[in-house]
């Protein structure tokens, strides 16, 4: 059991709620009520892609949601201590981690913070660059094609 995360793009609303068991066979359906609150229209939505871009235990992501921390010059602890902080990746640091979703303008945010922290995440773990390097690229890709982040 652990984490996977996956990226969406074209988000396209379909309807505010599952109301019968055909709805679960739409491809690509997923409840973005959850999102941040950016969300226009909480519901279902059908993306054009839907593609898984890492999976790990649930323990592997909170070390790297330390070393995040670590590379803003935080710790994880604090930040869960005063969550209204506006600090980068709050919303990677300061979630479930094992369900969050983050839609087309969470995503713009969190692009800018891997693009603006980029140059220092070279000095984390061998692990921790390569998954900095997935999120970015899937932030990035949900950013610009309308789409959102899936943690499950």
């Amino acid at each position: 059991m652990g984490l996977d995360i996956r990226v969406c793009t074209n988000a396209e609303f379909v309807k505010s709620r599952i109301e019968t068991d055909e709805d679960y066979e739409l491809t690509h359906l997923f409840n973005i009520k959850e999102c941040s609150q950016t969300v226009k229209e909480p519901g279902m939505y059908r993306c054009e892609t839907d593609k898984r871009i890492w999976s790990a235990p649930y323990r592997f992501y909170n070390e790297m949601r330390r070393e995040l921390a670590h590379l803003i010059g935080s710790d994880v602890n604090t930040i869960w201590a005063n969550p209204k902080q506006d600090i980068p990746f709050i919303e990677l640091i300061n979630h479930s981690d094992c369900e969050a979703r983050f839609d087309t303008e969470a995503c713009k945010e969190l692009d800018k913070d891997f693009k603006e922290w980029e140059t220092l995440s070279h000095f984390g773990s061998t692990d921790f660059v390569a998954f900095y390097k997935s999120l970015s690229q899937a932030f990035e890709t949900a950013a610009n094609n309308n789409g959102c982040i899936i943690f499950s």
